[in-house]
């Protein structure tokens, strides 16, 4: 009886082919059309189960032809550089600098859209020489540059990122937040606090520092300010909206020589709670305060992921977020380290070992509480050493890191079973010196991590050096 009738069927059909159909012409990923909900998911699997049995898999489909893309445009562009040194003797200054010569035509970064100009405005790959172009300390000798592979699990893909399902929310938060240079910097680090004075509708005071558990939605505004009193309503509507959600939203007001904040507040009849800054609004500095009304989204633990969010875009930034953590998200966290914890308190109390004296302990007690099997040229280097300074010397010593790895990893696992099959992605780190360049995509969140992280999983997306080579090389010196 759910079963939709021949009709029902049609229109569901024309309505995901066309959805996908409009998708596949789209280049790149940063299109609006993104952030919308595929049709072929918002189909009802009983009421149209042909349409949604017929068009599985398509949602992958863009995905595969994406990554083919990158695969192979990314190839062409490296030759391209790699023809360059050959012919010049040095790599190329920008990778602008092997076209049209050497390249036809660049291959564009998919991921990398100019979202400021109308129509598909792509950037070039971004083409890294890291011996060359890092900023070294003239009393410090430079090393080789430390990326971290992460290799795949079942199913997944060694060579890119995942593409964004619906927008991912550091894309859509930094596509909606002001391009201000000052404000972009601002997005990914902690919140400064602010005091405030004078709360209205509420009996509590908000903090805007450190992990609160919900999201906080910011709102700079003033008794003065006409757009800022225009965007009441609209604010109210998104307060009422997500309030039971993990999310709290309210309002900084501008001290503004002592006008009254509450009046004007209940006059616009605003729902939300909403402080005042002291004289000279001194606190607004921290957050490069360039207009009026100016709105920060800080997430869960306490890290600004938008800022100078116009009022009609907050309903969007706000799900955003919430569909990467929604309610009970830090809770789940917080449960899940607590575990861990205890597993290894739990694990120390086996072996006759207390935790609080952990700090002051020999390493090489520890290894034989654990029965750890260390060869005597490791005992007699490191043994004598606290695991306080073998994690500080961690930090300094590349040799350490290698002579103490996979007897750390042992105690991990004898300490936590299964702690790395599976539950953890596996990884392993190559070191690129100065005979090549990196080459690669900022990926699906458009910020550039100088392909720090890669792989399956990974932040950027690396075209050069292959993944496949490194890998293999890895794998080798494994054996």
């Amino acid at each position: 009886q759910v079963q939709g009738d021949w009709w029902d069927q049609s229109d569901w059909i024309e309505k995901v082919f066309g959805d996908y159909e409009a998708r596949w012409i789209v280049p790149g990923w940063k299109d609006p059309l993104f952030d919308k909900t595929p049709q072929f998911e918002q189909a009802d699997s009983r009421a149209v189960a042909l349409v949604r049995y017929a068009a599985e898999g398509l949602s992958d489909l863009r995905d595969t032809r994406t990554a083919l893309e990158i695969d192979l445009g990314g190839t062409m562009n490296a030759l391209g550089a790699v023809a360059f040194q050959k012919q010049e003797g040095k790599l190329p200054p920008a990778l602008s600098g092997i076209e049209p010569q050497y390249v036809n035509r660049l291959f564009k970064d998919p991921y990398n859209h100019n979202a400021r100009y109308q129509g598909n405005v792509f950037y070039d790959m971004q083409f890294w020489v890291p011996m060359r172009d890092q900023t070294w300390d003239r009393r410090e000798t430079p090393k080789p540059y430390a990326v971290e592979v992460v290799l795949p699990g079942e199913g997944e893909s060694l060579f890119v990122a995942e593409a964004p399902k619906g927008g991912s929310a550091d894309a859509v938060l930094r596509g909606l937040s002001d391009n201000r240079p000052a404000l972009q910097q601002m997005i990914g680090r902690p919140a400064p606090e602010i005091a405030l004075n004078d709360w209205h509708n509420t009996d509590s005071p908000i903090t805007m520092a450190g992990a609160s558990g919900d999201i906080r939605v910011v709102i700079f505004w003033a008794t003065w300010c006409g757009p800022c009193k225009a965007a009441i309503p609209g604010n109210n509507e998104v307060f009422a909206k997500y309030k039971d959600k993990g999310v709290t939203l309210f309002g900084i007001c501008d001290s503004n020589q002592g006008r009254s904040m509450a009046r004007t507040a209940d006059q616009h009849k605003m729902a939300y709670p909403t402080g005042m800054m002291g004289n000279d609004n001194n606190e607004a500095k921290a957050y490069n305060l360039p207009h009026w009304p100016f709105a920060v989204i800080i997430d869960r633990v306490g890290t600004i992921r938008g800022a100078g969010i116009w009022p009609k875009d907050l309903d969007k930034a706000v799900a955003a977020l919430l569909a990467e953590q929604p309610k009970g998200w830090i809770e789940k966290l917080d449960a899940e380290i607590a575990a861990v914890d205890q597993d290894i308190e739990n694990a120390w109390a086996d072996v006759g070992l207390d935790m609080s004296e952990l700090a002051d302990m020999k390493v090489k007690d520890v290894w034989a509480a654990f029965d750890i099997d260390v060869p005597q040229d490791i005992v007699d280097r490191y043994g004598d050493m606290t695991t306080t300074e073998i994690s500080e010397l961690a930090f300094s010593d590349p040799q350490a890191v290698q002579d103490l790895g996979e007897i750390s990893m042992e105690v991990a696992q004898r300490i936590r079973p299964g702690m790395f099959n599976g539950e953890t992605s596996k990884s392993y780190t190559a070191n690129l010196d100065d005979t090549t360049f990196l080459l690669y995509s900022t990926g699906p969140d458009g910020m550039d991590n100088r392909a720090k992280k890669v792989g399956a999983g990974g932040d950027d997306v690396l075209m050069w050096p292959p993944l496949m080579s490194l890998t293999r090389k890895h794998l080798h010196n494994e054996l």
